[in-house]
This record gives C-alpha cells, sequence and structure tokens, in this order.
C-alpha cells in the first residue's frame, strides 16, 4: 500500500508541478484528522452528544459485533432513518 501511495504522490507531484512528497503530508493529515473525528465519535465529551449517540446506535444496533464481518440481514428502514440528522 505504501509503495502505491508514494508512486501516486509522485505522479501528482509531476502532474500538478508540486513537491513528491505534498500527496504523502496530504494523506496522513486526513489519516489523523479521521482518527481524532473517530476518537471523539466513540468518547461523550459533553459536546459532542449527539454525534455519540448516533456513532454508538452504528456500532450496537444497525451494523452490530455480531455482524463484523458483513451485515447478515440489511438494516431496516427503521433502523437507517435513525441514523439521519
Amino acid at each position: 500500500m505504501w509503495i502505491i501511495i508514494v508512486i501516486f504522490s509522485i505522479a501528482v507531484g509531476q502532474y500538478a508541478a508540486i513537491g513528491w512528497y505534498v500527496m504523502i503530508i496530504h494523506y496522513f493529515l486526513i489519516l489523523v484528522s479521521f482518527y481524532m473525528w473517530h476518537w471523539q465519535c466513540h468518547n461523550y465529551l459533553g459536546w459532542n452528544k449527539k454525534c455519540y449517540e448516533m456513532h454508538k446506535r452504528h456500532h450496537w444496533e444497525v451494523y452490530p459485533p455480531s455482524d463484523y464481518f458483513g451485515v447478515k440481514n440489511a438494516p431496516s428502514k427503521e433502523k437507517t432513518e435513525k441514523l439521519e440528522w
């Protein structure tokens, strides 16, 4: 995977006339940003109550651990509607 990221970064760098490392930096910044967002979804911090509850519902009701390798039964419309803001 890392070889693909480096090759892609070099190709984009050549095409866009930027440093070959710019896409690698961008990739890691996005990765860290997503990690921080996902961490706050799993931890109730006071200000993220709605996000925390929706993510908990996502993990425990709609896609429970018993369906880790794939949903045995597609989630019902009722369950998916609960996830809408």
